[in-house]
């Protein structure tokens, strides 16, 4: 059983990645928050979820996610991974302070329409599970 549950959270990664790139948002944002709810140790779906999230211009939800990965990622092991998550997480803050009109947590945005083709560079290295 705990294999199938470690492939479900690699496909679900992967399913995120695949709905960002396509623009849509909610989709991967779904995706990160059922792995996240499968094992909430995994560094990965919270930055993403935080990159996803302030796509949707939901900006408080991309700080408390990245915030909660600088918690739970290690200082040495993943240095440069949190130095990235932590220029996102001043981005994110000074957007904040910048326009209060600019969704913080709660309620979704205005719809937008999907915006295929997209490509994103990744900030932080993830791809695997642990980050």
């Amino acid at each position: 059983i705990q294999g199938a549950r470690d492939k479900e959270k690699k496909l679900r990664l992967l399913l995120g990645s695949v709905y960002f790139r396509r623009g849509e948002f909610d989709m991967a944002a779904k995706q990160y928050t059922e792995v996240i709810r499968l094992d909430p140790s995994i560094p990965a779906a919270f930055i993403e979820r935080a990159q996803t999230y302030a796509a949707l211009r939901q900006y408080g939800r991309a700080v408390e996610d990245v915030e909660e990965y600088l918690k739970i990622t290690d200082p040495t092991k993943h240095r440069q991974e949190r130095i990235s998550a932590a220029e996102l997480l001043d981005r994110y803050q000074r957007v904040l302070r910048r326009d209060p009109l600019i969704h913080s947590t709660g309620s979704p945005p205005p719809a937008q329409p999907a915006r295929g083709g997209g490509r994103r560079t990744p900030v932080i290295g993830t791809g695997s599970p642990d980050g």
